[in-house]
């Protein structure tokens, strides 16, 4: 009878633990959709953020935030505000579908996550999985030294559906590193985010 009642509690415990669970998760999510830290203490991606989620990153430490966006509209107008208004630098940096100016963009992007000063910084476009992919898939190749095929693979594990967006999957198959910045000169040394170690070609750890 003991071991039944125990069994029963431990039950109970481990039901509580995964509905806790998937309560902070899904708290992380409607704030910060599709929210993943790549390294922790430099970079998360995620897609648009709430105005919960904005406050998220803000209690997070976050310190920079880019936006992959056009920006021509009040959401993001309104992004930009809450970050000025609480010491945040706002990257406005779009990364068009067509490719168009792509490689100013994610050397723009490079330039800004290097940056000791600027880390935490939280990369977004519209649902984290295009345009965010691509600029986590060179962070990957330039401070990981991941090969192409790593970035692409985890590139598609996280939303980019293959084949949707030929311009930009072609653009990171070619990529090569350029050297813009070391694994050393960036804020946290590896790859690993809390309880999880992504590993090469595997998708980056939610919070």
């Amino acid at each position: 009878m003991r071991r039944k009642r125990t069994l029963r509690w431990a039950a109970v415990i481990v039901l509580g633990l995964g509905l806790l669970g998937a309560g902070v998760y899904g708290f992380f999510q409607s704030g910060l959709p599709n929210l993943r830290i790549v390294r922790h203490g430099v970079l998360w991606r995620s897609g648009q953020p709430s105005a919960l989620g904005l406050r998220v990153a803000y209690w997070a430490g976050v310190k920079t935030i880019i936006c992959l966006r056009d920006g021509n509209d009040p959401v993001t107008r309104a992004e930009e505000q809450f970050a000025k208004g609480h010491g945040m630098t706002f990257v406005q940096n779009q990364l068009r579908y067509t490719g168009q100016d792509l490689n100013e963009t994610v050397h723009r992007f490079l330039d800004v996550v290097r940056d000791p000063r600027a880390q935490p910084v939280l990369v977004h476009c519209s649902r984290g999985k295009e345009r965010t992919g691509v600029c986590t898939a060179v962070f990957r190749m330039e401070f990981d030294g991941w090969t192409s095929e790593e970035a692409l693979r985890e590139m598609y594990a996280l939303g980019f559906r293959q084949g949707t967006l030929p311009e930009l999957e072609q653009y990171v198959s070619a990529y090569r590193p350029r050297g813009r910045g070391q694994t050393r000169a960036l804020a946290t040394g590896g790859t690993q985010a809390p309880g999880q170690s992504p590993g090469r070609g595997r998708a980056g750890a939610t919070p």
